[in-house]
């Protein structure tokens, strides 16, 4: 199977990494800076929950520094989207490239609306939906930290999608250990996902903790806070979601199971990046105004978050 994986950060390279395990597989990686290009000198190394080293010849590379590879243009199966949410309209246009008609594409970008953006380009039918819980960080390039253990989950936005491919796809995930789940209502698989980045991500970046020391009472209880104001959104678009009390005990799972994980916004926060708190807090606050919906908690964190950025 030929496999491309856009956006090499954390998950990405976990992504594509273990994906490269398979001799079956042929793995393209797109990405910039330092990290890829440690990558192609020098191979990958993944410690902590499972440790593993790639060698540099397992990928092919595409460095965004040095224009796009053509090389896998019309030929790649599936194409694993895995950037920030606010790239993705950058990365758009080398995803029609790999794609051939009966391909896939599997956003895994946080966030509300991505799918949406990536089906109006390509099509329902060839747009997956998904999400990923696996906690990663990249202490230096060129080396990421599996954190914590997760799963992928993933659920078709539209009809017609090449089921021979997706099933293929899914028995490939868990082969090398990436734990899929399939769904068949994308908006939950989203929307749960969401409901817990809004809960951890922002209260890290502020605190600069790591996600078990949210597990503290008071941080906790304002996690649920943020989390069960962004659940009223989400039934308000009549999207099924488990029970407050179920929500809570996956948001403490999570905090748990990644207890030794920074989470992305936090690394963003420390390394000067953009955050995106516009995909998360601020789109439920979006969606929250056409229902009429007050999020006090979620409009402060917003600005608690932007204001990182001035500083």
């Amino acid at each position: 199977m030929k496999i491309a994986v856009l956006g090499l950060g954390s998950i990405g390279s976990l992504v594509a990494g273990m994906l490269s395990s398979l001799d079956s597989n042929e793995v393209f990686i797109h990405g910039r800076g330092e990290h890829i290009a440690e990558i192609a000198s020098s191979g990958l190394n993944i410690k902590g929950f499972q440790t593993a080293f790639v060698s540099k010849e397992k990928f092919t590379y595409s460095i965004d520094e040095a224009g796009f590879n053509d090389s896998f243009d019309g030929q790649t199966d599936v194409v694993i989207i895995t950037c920030k949410s606010y790239d993705l309209v950058k990365l758009l246009p080398y995803a029609k490239r790999l794609i051939k008609s009966n391909s896939i594409v599997l956003c895994l970008s946080n966030g509300l609306g991505n799918c949406e953006t990536i089906a109006e380009e390509i099509g329902n039918h060839r747009t997956l939906a998904g999400t990923i819980t696996h906690g990663v960080n990249r202490p230096k390039p060129g080396e990421i930290a599996w954190a914590g253990n997760g799963f992928v989950t993933l659920a078709k936005f539209g009809k017609n999608v090449n089921e021979i491919l997706l099933q293929q796809f899914i028995e490939t995930l868990q082969l090398v250990n990436l734990n899929p789940k399939y769904s068949e209502f994308y908006q939950e698989v989203i929307w749960e996902k969401v409901l817990i980045n809004i809960a951890i991500n922002p209260i890290a970046a502020l605190t600069g903790l790591e996600n078990g020391k949210l597990l503290n009472n008071d941080l906790f209880d304002t996690c649920v806070e943020i989390m069960l104001e962004g659940a009223k959104v989400a039934r308000a678009e009549l999207v099924k979601i488990p029970d407050d009390e179920v929500l809570i005990d996956n948001l403490r799972n999570v905090l748990e199971k990644t207890k030794h994980n920074k989470c992305s916004m936090l690394q963003d926060v420390r390394l000067g990046k953009k955050t995106e708190i516009g995909s998360l807090n601020q789109a439920v606050l979006e969606r929250a105004e056409k229902y009429g919906i007050s999020l006090p908690r979620n409009q402060l964190i917003v600005q608690l978050v932007n204001s990182l950025s001035l500083y």
